[in-house]
């Protein structure tokens, strides 16, 4: 006997060997021939896949690789490889892909371009037996037909946003590195255009610059010396879109005009629509998209459905509100619910999600997605954990926007005592078009000044990638909620708190 683990590899040690004596139809003897432990019990190599061939994409350097799975039982994956000088051999350095049994076709959109290329392909089995490579011909290309383009072409783009390996041949093309969703940088400041200072008439007296310094350029100042009048103060000489003397905002929890009062309680809004409703407790009702993983991965909204990366039946178990989808990252590295559908977000967003996460793995460095909507390396965002450290952790949302990026951070939390491990968490990211603000079950942790934020319009988004745990209540709105909004919807989902 041996074990096998729940992804299908299968133990390399055996258990007793165990030898039975039967005479007359009844056991008569039995006894232990050989101790556990006997290695190496199954050598022979699976049998490798058939018809591996490649085509052209629409882009030059972009390749669809396809073959036929062996009827194998025992087969648990494939293994592609690819060298630009001649056909590889099955070893780790040409190794650029390995995609699960059940898996047909794989893309390559980052060849180059610029030369040919060489793929193989090969079939490991549940003992970590390697089969025979086998190498791709060119496939004959007939027209898919308008239905046949647009599918290809979304199933390209969600293999390129989930972070896939592509890797696909024309004659042989040059491998980069095996792609994974472009790594983010370290959050850049946004660039502004340095404003004219706007120097107030009530603020003529500033004449000693040693005692009165403006930062930011906004014509107000804070004072070095406490003896030096220098005007009205700036209450943030870092953002010169908060000073005195001019409107507050009524949505963006700040104090833009520095008097102390904020948002609904400043005199500035009284005759603001939001601050002369009654405080909502209900859920609103406007949200453009609402999968609650009853069972079933269809939107309330649209009544599309979702699916499973990488198309597979979904798990649904209990959740914070009825059921919740099971994300499992053993089955693969990017399994993930995936939704095509593309959303006007110009005017603000809100995402909101419910997640329990059971376990990290430091390996991946886009860190573990709740929410993903990437188009480009320059224009995308991500809402989830990363890992700065090998064992610290935080919460934290990544917003760019023509190469301009903020993000938004909770505090670090080592691993060992991570907060919402193991435990239903909520957590919201709103942008109201000045700013973006960062929830966690209610409570808001982080903000940010963004008018620019990225708005949406790859038409994929990705929930729980690579996210090992499960997700619930997962809310789309075209607009940016209200702090009372955040805390509704919170308190209405099963969360507690003093405000519920």
């Amino acid at each position: 006997m041996h074990s096998e683990e729940h992804s299908g590899i299968e133990s390399d040690k055996l258990s007793e060997i165990l030898e039975i004596t039967v005479s007359g139809g009844n056991i008569v003897n039995s006894q232990i021939v050989q101790a556990q432990g006997q290695q190496g019990f199954w050598t022979t190599a699976p049998e490798s896949p058939s018809d591996f061939t490649y085509s052209n994409l629409s882009e030059a350097g972009q390749y669809n690789l396809t073959w036929t799975e062996p009827n194998d039982g025992k087969v648990r994956y494939y293994n592609i490889y690819y060298s630009n000088e001649s056909n590889p051999s099955a070893e780790q350095r040409y190794r650029i892909a390995s995609i699960i049994k059940g898996i047909s076709r794989y893309y390559d959109l980052f060849a180059d371009n610029s030369t040919s290329g060489y793929y193989g392909i090969t079939s490991v089995d549940r003992y970590g037996n390697e089969g025979q490579i086998v190498y791709a011909t060119q496939a004959e290309i007939s027209s898919p037909g308008l239905f046949g383009s647009i599918m290809s072409f979304f199933e390209v783009i969600i293999d390129f946003i989930i972070g896939e390996e592509p890797e696909v041949e024309e004659e042989p093309v040059e491998k980069v590195e095996e792609p994974e969703i472009p790594e983010e940088p370290i959050e850049e400041p946004l660039e502004q255009e340095e404003p004219e200072p706007v120097i107030p008439e009530d603020n003529q007296t500033i004449i000693n610059q040693t005692d009165c310094t403006d930062n930011d350029g906004d014509g107000y100042n804070i004072s070095i010396n406490q003896d030096a009048d220098c005007g009205p103060l700036d209450c943030n000489d870092n953002n010169e879109n908060i000073r005195p003397l001019i409107t507050e905002l009524c949505d963006n929890l700040i104090d833009d005009d520095c008097d102390e009062l904020i948002d609904c309680d400043d005199n500035d809004c009284s005759e603001n629509n939001k601050c002369n409703q009654e405080p909502t407790n209900k859920i609103p009702e406007d949200y453009i998209a609402y999968w609650k993983f009853d069972n079933s991965l269809i939107d309330e909204v649209s009544n599309q459905e979702a699916r499973m990366y990488t198309w597979v039946d979904p798990v649904f178990i209990d959740g914070k509100a009825g059921k919740s989808v099971l994300l499992n990252p053993g089955i693969h590295k990017d399994y993930s619910v995936v939704i095509s559908k593309q959303y006007d977000l110009s005017q603000g967003y809100s995402y909101l999600i419910w997640f329990n996460v059971y376990s990290f793995d430091n390996r991946t460095w886009n860190g573990h997605s709740l929410i993903r909507d990437w188009t480009n390396e320059y224009n995308h965002f991500d809402f989830g954990f990363r890992s700065e450290y090998d064992s610290d952790h935080r919460l934290r949302t990544w917003s760019k926007k023509s190469g301009n990026s903020t993000v938004l951070l909770s505090p670090f939390y080592p691993i060992t005592d991570f907060p919402y491990k193991d435990t239903w968490t909520h957590a919201a990211y709103i942008w109201n078009k000045t700013h973006e603000i960062l929830f966690i079950n209610g409570e808001v942790i982080d903000m940010k000044f963004n008018d620019n934020s990225f708005s949406g319009n790859s038409g994929i988004y990705l929930i729980g990638q690579k996210l090992n745990g499960s997700v619930d209540e997962a809310m789309v709105y075209d607009r940016g909620l209200s702090e009372q909004e955040v805390k509704a919807i919170y308190c209405n989902q099963g969360g507690s708190g003093s405000f519920c």
